[in-house]
């Protein structure tokens, strides 16, 4: 990654640096910064070349690539524009679905971004949980967080799921994981008590209920 800044440092104007440099950004989650560099790609073939880039096929690579992976972009973005109404009027199953089909986009173009590739998976959870498939949500929470292993959204997220799929004892684990990387969560001392009450009714003998029992007041109601 290092030495894909460098050229694109010493060479800012050419069209294959920018596209280096713009796959490294989004590798970090600079996004903006990323879309700017692809822009600067898409510079129109018979435009001069400068700073080293003499030879034209790497130019026209260079741009054919970034115009691929801009398009994927606003291809998502409409996507994650249906997904996000969708949930708005509680069709939660096929918000989930329009999610994946977001993500397909990403995953098909724009790969190198596996911040918006773990931000998908973690809003196809939450409407895979308010579907009423804890479970299936859980599974897209561990996508999420195979990418962004610290992603605070995703570990709480999967607490929630795990404790309202009757799985406290796990989610007593998501929840000492998210508070090992972000202490100062909302609410997070209340759900990890909670999850733990869950588990004290198991190892007594009582099943779970699913969510463990009645939040705490003024805990979450969504994740």
């Amino acid at each position: 990654m290092s030495a894909a800044l460098d050229l694109a440092d010493a060479h800012p104007h050419a069209r294959a640096a920018a596209l280096a440099r713009a796959r490294c950004l989004l590798r970090v989650g600079q996004r903006a910064e990323a879309e700017a560099c692809l822009r600067l790609a898409t510079t129109p073939a018979d435009a001069p070349l400068t700073d080293g880039e003499a030879i034209e096929t790497d130019a026209q690579w260079a741009r054919e690539l970034a115009l691929t992976m801009l398009r994927a972009m606003r291809a998502a973005e409409r996507r994650q524009e249906q997904a996000a109404e969708l949930y708005e009027r509680g069709h939660f199953a096929k918000a989930a679905l329009a999610y994946g089909e977001a993500l397909a986009c990403i995953e098909a173009g724009v790969r190198d971004d596996r911040h918006c590739r773990a931000a998908l998976h973690a809003n196809a959870a939450a409407c895979l949980r308010r579907a009423g498939e804890p479970d299936e949500a859980v599974l897209a929470c561990d996508r999420a967080l195979a990418l962004l292993p610290r992603f605070c959204r995703a570990l709480f997220r999967r607490g929630v799921c795990l404790l309202e799929a009757a799985r406290p004892a796990e989610a007593v684990g998501a929840f000492e994981a998210l508070y090992r990387v972000e202490r100062s969560w909302p609410r997070l001392q209340d759900w990890l008590l909670r999850a733990h009450a869950a588990q004290r009714r198991v190892d007594g003998g009582g099943a779970a209920a699913p969510g463990g029992g009645r939040a705490p007041r003024g805990a979450p109601t969504s994740a």
